[in-house]
């Protein structure tokens, strides 16, 4: 992705700057993930980076459960397929808080029961909204 050069990016009438993903998410329509961590070690990786304050353990187990991933949560990132990948990124982007989540055709990867169950859960799972 790009870096802008010029113009502003403001959401809920806050201007976002270099800690915009904390704000913003991406998941493109080629997901990467950290090849040697596990889907759980990721979701935790990006609760803390996001300094999100959500329970642990419990919501890593929720969310995985939520996504039918209960499986692969100690599945290295390279081992994951591609559809398993997304899934990660999406749960690591509710478990951390972020509001926004822009996806980049999310469905492609998918089997149809993950496009079922990630258009099931993502809304679901999603962060209690913000005054």
């Amino acid at each position: 992705m790009a870096r802008p050069d010029a113009g502003t990016i403001r959401f809920d009438g806050r201007l976002l700057e270099s800690d915009r993903g904390r704000t913003v998410a991406v998941i493109p329509e080629t997901p990467e993930v950290y090849p040697l961590l596990t889907s759980g070690n990721t979701w935790c990786s990006s609760r803390a980076c996001a300094g999100s304050t959500r329970a642990g353990k419990n919501a890593v187990r929720n969310c995985s459960r939520a996504f039918a991933m209960l499986d692969e949560r100690d599945t290295v990132g390279n081992a994951l397929s591609k559809g398993m990948r997304q899934k990660t990124l999406i749960a690591a982007t509710v478990l951390a808080g972020t509001p926004v989540l822009l996806l980049d055709e999310p469905m492609i990867g998918l089997d149809p029961r993950g496009q079922r169950e990630c258009a099931r859960c993502s809304p679901n799972c999603a962060a209690p909204a913000r005054p």
